[in-house]
């Protein structure tokens, strides 16, 4: 009662006044001196998000952490690297992983930590990492020389899977151009160890936290020996799942001849990305999954997925969008500011990553057309199927006297979720914004 007392005095007195715009929405910051920042990942619980920015008035990009408690900051680089980015996180949020590029064309793994940086492997790239870090995915590339009486180089380029113990290798499954292992898959597609039909893994673009399943982009190559047939850019690039030590191609939408994978899932059953027709028609938006294939869920590109496969976001012409299987495909900043969350005037041009719960969501925001690109944090007290606004924080579907109740009782317990305004953590301040918007019906 005393509590309650204490929180209606605040409200007539307008303590809770300067916060009576608290924001879901917030800008993740700058580097020093930068004046652009692009996350690409964002861990479990949504407090840890990393990506790519400028710093100190240099145009080539840096890699960056933001945390929850210490905000942004940028992540060093290996003595001989010149620019590079962080690509992903863990799950636990314990390591940040990306690229440092080399002057000259050369490129190296890289994996950050509470202990500082570590260099994994010369001439790789993460793009992808497990729960714990675990287990990393991504792409290694190896010079092979020259065609014979010819200056074009023979490159070979591989999705690539790295351990502790085994070190960075092809994703595992065996190389080369006989049997490794015989598979069906889905629709009784015969694999053959890594070249499936003359299919070549390119790289992988993630990996599910057990490390057990990934995703990514290969190639169909010509010749027997499939992979000396690669020496650039292919044409043509296709999707592919890895799982049992076999990576299977999963096809286009109907009509296309191009797809990529872009993430997948935490727990393994969902790949999502993009498919199109290289000679026009638009990109759309793929959801695959072993029981159901691929299902076009909209135009654009699917960029990331939750944690169960039941929330995916991506950009498309029209800024960023949102998919459920309730809602739809979805332009991300009408459905929010349909729900009253107020965005500041930006332009939300994607959304790049997701946790596992569907409730934090990054991306890419602009202030107009010749505003650089700079990283947006988005924090929903509920899932988005069951949001109906900010207040509603039951996820019930509308207001009541419960709402109130919830949120105190998780404001009490520590929940992130209860930083209402988006300022410096759990605060009281928190318990004023949120009832002025439970107040104002949201």
């Amino acid at each position: 009662m005393r509590l309650h007392a204490a929180l209606a005095m605040g409200l007539t007195l307008g303590w809770g006044a300067p916060f009576a715009r608290a924001q879901t929405i917030v800008d993740l910051g700058l580097l020093p001196g930068g004046t652009t920042l692009q996350p690409a990942a964002v861990n479990g619980d949504g407090s840890v998000v990393a990506g790519q920015a400028d710093a100190n008035g240099v145009t080539s990009l840096r890699p960056f952490r933001w945390t929850l408690g210490g905000g942004v900051e940028q992540l060093p680089l290996a003595p001989s690297d010149e620019w590079g980015f962080a690509a992903a996180v863990s799950t636990d949020g314990t390591k940040v992983v990306g690229v440092g590029f080399i002057p000259g064309g050369g490129q190296e793994m890289l994996q950050w930590t509470a202990a500082g940086l570590e260099s994994l492997s010369f001439g790789a790239r993460a793009m992808g990492t497990s729960y714990n870090g675990a287990v990393i995915v991504g792409e290694c590339q190896a010079n092979l020389g020259f065609w014979a009486d010819s200056t074009i180089p023979l490159c070979l380029q591989e999705a690539s899977y790295w351990t502790r113990q085994g070190g960075l290798g092809p994703l595992p499954g065996g190389l080369g151009p006989y049997p490794m292992t015989t598979s069906t898959y889905g629709t009784g597609q015969i694999c053959l160890g890594h070249l499936f039909l003359n299919f070549w893994p390119l790289y992988a673009t993630g990996v599910s936290e057990d490390g057990l399943v990934a995703c990514g982009v290969g190639t169909y190559v010509g010749g027997p020996w499939g992979a000396t047939a690669y020496s650039a850019a292919p044409a043509e690039h296709h999707c592919f799942v890895w799982r049992n030590a076999v990576a299977y191609p999963l096809g286009e939408l109907a009509g296309h001849n191009f797809s990529e994978a872009m993430a997948v899932s935490g727990d393994g059953s969902t790949v999502v990305g993009f498919s199109m027709l290289l000679s026009g028609g638009g990109e759309r938006a793929f959801r695959w999954t072993l029981a159901g294939g691929m299902e076009d869920i909209g135009a654009g590109r699917a960029l990331a997925v939750n944690r169960d496969g039941s929330v995916i976001v991506g950009q498309y012409a029209g800024g960023a969008f949102l998919w459920t299987r309730a809602i739809g495909a979805v332009n991300l900043q009408d459905w929010l500011q349909a729900r009253s969350v107020n965005l500041n005037g930006w332009q939300l041009k994607e959304a790049t990553a997701i946790n596992s719960d569907g409730r934090v969501m990054v991306g890419r925001w602009s202030g107009g057309p010749f505003s650089p690109g700079r990283g947006w944090r988005l924090l929903l007290p509920c899932p988005p199927d069951s949001f109906a606004c900010r207040a509603d924080f039951d996820c019930s579907g509308a207001l009541s006297v419960a709402d109130v109740f919830a949120y105190l009782n998780a404001w009490f317990a520590g929940e992130q979720r209860c930083d209402f305004d988006g300022l410096n953590g759990l605060q009281v301040a928190d318990i004023f914004a949120f009832l002025n918007a439970w107040f104002a019906g949201c």
